[in-house]
């Protein structure tokens, strides 16, 4: 009897496991999966953009967006475009995707483009007072950014800190970082900076920094 008590939680679990990993995976298997280096080459120009326009360092935005999305490959990622994690909160009024994370069918923002969801990521760090010390830290100290969203809460992993750092100095991305410099102008507002902003890409973003004067940064 014992025995075959063990043997069904052995199967239950082995079940979990495998309804787990599956809804963790893309719905659509044709879709191609993404290496770190696919993906920080598809959004590296959109994290610089970010950093343009709201001060969060390239090399933090593309590092959690390649952990939180699992370089682009996860579910979330996949079905909500969203790269980063942020769940609905009371004030999200956009659609919205449901999925087992912490606790189950919790609400997730969901976006129409990637592009919608990275600038999201900077709207949600700059409007939440937890947040309002790290705009305080130099933008090239990559590793006082990590350990600061660690400690407001961004996330429970404890060793989130450590995995984002990881992340930046395998593969150089705190490099992003350096052809930012602070514009000598004013940041554009959020307000400002909204839908019609984030159409940008690619070689209109490297044209921004071309017409530019930029100070280097302190």
């Amino acid at each position: 009897m014992r025995l075959k008590l063990i043997s069904t939680i052995c199967i239950l679990c082995c079940c979990q496991f495998i309804l787990a990993q599956k809804s963790s995976m893309p719905d659509d298997p044709d879709l191609k999966s993404l290496t770190p280096e696919d993906y920080i080459s598809s959004f590296k120009d959109d994290a610089i953009k970010e950093m343009y326009l709201h001060k969060v360092p390239a090399c933090i935005t593309l590092a959690q967006g390649m952990l939180e999305s699992g370089n682009g490959n996860s579910n979330l990622s996949r079905n909500a475009n969203n790269h980063f994690g942020i769940k609905c909160h009371k004030e999200w009024g956009g659609e919205t995707y449901t999925m087992t994370d912490d606790e189950e069918n919790e609400c997730f923002r969901k976006y129409d483009n990637v592009l919608d969801s990275y600038s999201d990521h900077s709207m949600f760090l700059f409007s939440r007072s937890r947040y309002s010390q790290l705009f305080e830290i130099p933008i090239n100290d990559y590793k006082a950014w990590c350990y600061g969203l660690k400690k407001a809460g961004y996330a429970t992993d404890p060793r989130y800190a450590e995995r984002l750092i990881d992340l930046i100095e395998r593969y150089n991305l705190q490099d992003l970082n350096k052809i930012e410099s602070t514009p000598k102008q004013n940041f554009p507002s959020h307000e400002e900076s909204a839908k019609p902003e984030m159409a940008l890409r690619d070689g209109d973003v490297i044209a921004i920094y071309a017409n530019n004067d930029f100070a280097k940064q302190e």
